[in-house]
């Protein structure tokens, strides 16, 4: 694709052709929206307040399988009393906004495949993340919205916080850590 060739300019870090045309095939969108594989937990990408519930639904627009990089879950992480450390993928909140997280000797973390058209609703604090597309033959496309209160969307704008990768870095450094 031309953006991966870097043969597409974009203006800032957000990479996301979401307001195109969805009949048009994803093999001529110029800009589309990657997220690298990583475990992370929801809520490190999001300012702490006092209202973190949020249910997040990923559509599976493709079948997710474990060969093209279908989700995994670590069971009973949401029950962790404490956020668990993230760090930038690439060192640095600057050049690259994937967080990622650690496996502890005791998580176990289950594959969920899912068929075209099936959900996941997942906790904030589950740690999931999933794994590169190894498929030559299929992608693993999804759809993903997050519902939180309006408290807590009101405070994360009065924060300077809008779920950007153009976000201040002094506003994406702090997330995911109690204020």
């Amino acid at each position: 694709m031309a953006f991966i060739r870097r043969e597409v300019e974009v203006e800032g870090r957000d990479f996301c052709d979401m307001s195109a045309d969805y009949s048009k095939p994803i093999e001529s969108f110029s800009i589309i929206n990657i997220m690298l594989p990583s475990r992370h937990q929801d809520l490190a990408y999001w300012p702490v307040t006092k209202d973190t519930r949020t249910a997040s639904f990923w559509l599976a627009i493709d079948n997710s399988t474990i060969e093209n990089g279908c989700l995994h879950f670590v069971p009973g992480s949401h029950l962790e009393p404490d956020l668990r450390d993230h760090g930038s993928l690439h060192g640095n909140r600057d050049k690259s906004h994937t967080l990622s997280s650690n496996l502890s000797e005791k998580d176990m973390p289950k594959p969920a495949e899912l068929s075209r058209g099936d959900v996941t609703v997942h906790h904030e604090r589950i740690l999931h993340g999933s794994g590169g597309n190894y498929s030559n033959s299929s992608w693993r496309r999804a759809w993903v919205i997050a519902f939180r209160s309006q408290e807590t969307v009101k405070e994360e704008r009065r924060r300077g916080f809008t779920h950007s990768h153009n976000d201040p870095l002094e506003v994406l450094n702090a997330v995911g850590k109690q204020s």
